[in-house]
């Protein structure tokens, strides 16, 4: 076979314009049909020449034929560069009209934190108003009461209005208790101020009567001594009285106080055990519907996903074919890249 038609020689090669698996099958079917077709005779110099130069223009045409493949590929990739490019100043557009677009959200939504913010404060004072009444007084106590019970929960707490209203109820509770303890310690310190009174009263009429009668002793004779003493005893016997009477009515209000305070106790701890098993109710439902709102947005993001990845690929199929690219070699090609086997490609979703 002459070389003037040999597809070996690499001038006369004809390059695919499509490098695909038909067209190379054929191509290098030739070449081998034409490279089997030699005989030679290695007992002669000539052909061992010609054989070696047979495989070296085999050779010439493997390098010929992936350079040529090489220089196709380099020519999508140059080409999936600038649109890559030009995806890139896309998204960044669209991100930033995202941005402007949503600009009046943000606001309204900084606007709304500051305002359940304002919210929560004011619900934190009624809260609070227990830890503060600790260092007063049973007037201060009531007056701090009394202050509390005048803010009326009204629309301007929004939908924290029953937050509030349950915030500002408990602390009454709370303060109510404290009023009671600090009445009935006030009561008691009053209870010990009138003891003491009353044993120095008691003291300074003795300390009367002994002076009294040592006048009577000595200005009168000793038979009228008998008859003072007396008087003395008997007077002493109704001061008695009526200090049992006055220590019996205090005793009597100490215990009414007492009795008063253990009730509000009791109905206040029955009061907060209903208001938490309440909360712990609502909490409850609030994890159940917060846990099926999770599973609904999961659902719907994989369809969203999976609808989003097909999208892509049959944009990046449909770039391939526009491009000349086969269909085949084009899904084969997408299919390496996803699988992370083409270096310095990369599929974006």
């Amino acid at each position: 076979m002459s070389d003037s038609k040999s597809i070996l020689a690499n001038d006369d090669l004809q390059l695919p314009t499509t490098f695909n698996q038909d067209n190379l099958d054929n191509l290098v079917s030739g070449i081998e049909e034409e490279a089997r077709s030699f005989v030679f005779d290695m007992s002669k110099a000539k052909d061992r020449k010609e054989c070696a130069s047979i495989a070296y223009k085999v050779a010439r045409s493997k390098t010929t034929l992936d350079k040529h493949g090489a220089a196709l590929v380099k020519d999508i990739k140059a080409k999936a560069k600038a649109i890559d490019t030009t995806r890139k100043s896309m998204r960044d557009r669209m991100d930033a009209l995202k941005e402007k677009v949503r600009q009046p959200l943000t606001e309204w939504e900084q606007a709304e934190e500051q305002r359940q913010a304002d919210i929560q404060q004011r619900i934190a004072a009624f809260k609070s108003a227990p830890e503060r009444a600790n260092p007063m007084d049973a007037e201060a106590v009531q007056a701090l009461i009394n202050e509390l019970s005048g803010i009326e929960v009204d629309a301007s707490f929004a939908e924290f209005s029953a937050d509030a209203t349950s915030a500002k109820e408990h602390a009454l509770q709370l303060l109510d208790g404290v009023l009671a303890k600090k009445q009935l310690a006030e009561l008691q310190a009053k209870q010990a101020e009138t003891d003491r009174i009353a044993r120095e009263e008691q003291a300074r009429i003795e300390q009367e009567e002994q002076a009294k009668q040592a006048r009577i002793a000595h200005d009168k004779a000793i038979a009228e001594k008998a008859k003072a003493d007396a008087e003395a005893q008997a007077k002493a016997e109704r001061e008695r009285l009526e200090l049992e009477k006055i220590k019996a009515e205090q005793a009597a209000e100490q215990a009414q106080a007492k009795a008063e305070f253990e009730r509000k106790e009791s109905e206040r701890r029955a009061k907060e055990a209903a208001e938490a098993a309440k909360r712990e109710a609502e909490r409850k439902e609030q994890q159940r519907l917060a846990a099926e709102q999770a599973e609904i947005e999961r659902k719907q993001k994989q369809a969203q996903d999976q609808a989003h990845r097909a999208k892509i690929f049959s944009e990046a199929l449909q770039d391939f074919t526009d491009l000349g690219v086969s269909q085949e070699d084009a899904a084969a090609v997408l299919e390496l890249i996803e699988q992370n086997k083409i270096s310095h490609v990369t599929i974006n979703f």
